[in-house]
């Protein structure tokens, strides 16, 4: 493998700052509730939706894009990611019909999927050792970071009207431009972890690495379910105002970016006990939220969830290598992020399905479920997974 640029920052930036559009996807939350009064005919599960129905096409895109990356390069193929998430996801402040943002959330999903599992495989492209957990760590809090950074902007935009939380994502054009010029365009097949070897046939989806997805997945659709749900919890019961939701769902996402930055020193203390951190923090910010009366209560909730969701991402991403079939790395890295697109996606539906089995109006009663799955989960970790 040719020497790569390791302690180049111009390229690193550029390269984890690619991650800062996986983090936008729900962004626009809390712009939900003003959408919802915009769209009286329809269901709060089809006005919440908007939030995560790009993940429909994710789930696809993702698996597609491993293999549109050997023909066309990672490069490329994350390039054309970003730019269509530039495009598509604009396209609400400029038209405000219902299916027309439908189908503009689908292709900016689309885009989102083009780049979702290669900006992470091209990190163990380009890096390895602690160096690469290091900045898997880093990787995820760009994610974090840009819906902390995002929620408080569109909070503040809102007042102008819903619409303008569409604005952000105009971000994704200096990411775009700085992407292209800076980091190294390199073929898949050249990388040290998507090497073929023979009689492997690189796609192998192998029993640890769905393991690895399901829970990932099911601690992703905790995540989302508090970023959807919380400015609406926030305002039904009178706890405060939409923008106060945004600043909610900003302060809260800041110490997830802390965890990024935290995981790869982490790592080295916990080794993978990581994941037993992380599920506790989770189980103690979904049991918070479930209980929370103010908008304290649920900054404090929010800030555990998000510290403990980068630290399972990050570490869980950082084990693909070692766990994924020989050649296998970006199929696996793929399946894994399709898993959190499809959890993603259901987090809205199943907030509803939990809140209607146990009986409740209540919009806080499926944290209490989560609770006890986030505490399984660690569990299942230390038994199996870990």
């Amino acid at each position: 493998m040719p020497e790569m640029p390791r302690h180049d920052l111009p390229m690193k930036v550029p390269l984890l700052s690619v991650s800062l559009m996986i983090g936008s996807q729900t962004a626009i939350s809390p712009a939900l509730p003003a959408m919802i009064e915009q769209f009286p005919d329809l269901s709060r599960n089809a006005v919440e939706s908007l939030s995560t129905i790009q993940c429909l096409p994710i789930i696809f895109m993702v698996m597609a894009s491993a293999l549109l990356s050997e023909r066309f390069g990672k490069k490329r193929v994350v390039a054309f990611g970003v730019a269509l998430c530039a495009v598509a996801g604009f396209v609400p402040f400029v038209c405000q019909d219902y299916a027309v943002i439908l189908v503009s959330r689908l292709l900016f999903g689309v885009g989102i999927g083009c780049l979702n599992g290669l900006a992470v495989s091209l990190v163990g492209d380009f890096f390895e050792g602690q160096e690469r957990a290091t900045l898997m760590g880093i990787r995820s809090s760009m994610e974090t970071l840009s819906t902390a950074v995002l929620s408080a902007l569109v909070g503040m935009l809102i007042t102008f009207g819903w619409q303008w939380a569409f604005v952000i994502y105009l971000v994704a054009v200096p990411i775009l431009i700085a992407f292209v010029t800076f980091v190294p365009d390199r073929p898949a097949s050249t990388g040290t972890i998507d090497v073929e070897v023979k009689g492997d046939s690189g796609h192998v989806i192998n029993a640890a690495v769905v393991g690895l997805a399901v829970f990932a997945g099911l601690a992703c659709m905790v995540v989302n379910g508090f970023v959807i749900r919380v400015p609406s919890i926030i305002e039904g019961g009178g706890m405060g105002t939409a923008a106060q939701a945004g600043l909610v769902v900003s302060v809260t996402t800041i110490s997830g970016t802390l965890a990024g930055f935290s995981y790869g020193a982490l790592h080295r203390l916990l080794g993978r006990h990581v994941i037993t951190l992380a599920c506790a923090l989770m189980a103690a910010g979904t049991a918070l939220c479930y209980r929370a009366d103010s908008v304290l209560v649920l900054g404090l909730a929010g800030a555990l969830l998000d510290f403990g969701w980068p630290l399972i991402i990050s570490h869980v991403m950082n084990a693909v290598p070692e766990r994924s079939a020989k050649g296998s790395a970006t199929i696996s890295t793929a399946f894994i992020v399709a898993a959190t697109a499809v959890t993603s996606l259901l987090a809205p539906t199943t907030l509803n399905v939990i809140g209607a089995t146990l009986g409740t109006v209540s919009l806080a009663a499926p944290f209490a479920v989560y609770a006890l799955m986030v505490a399984g989960l660690g569990v299942w970790w230390v038994a199996r997974l870990g």
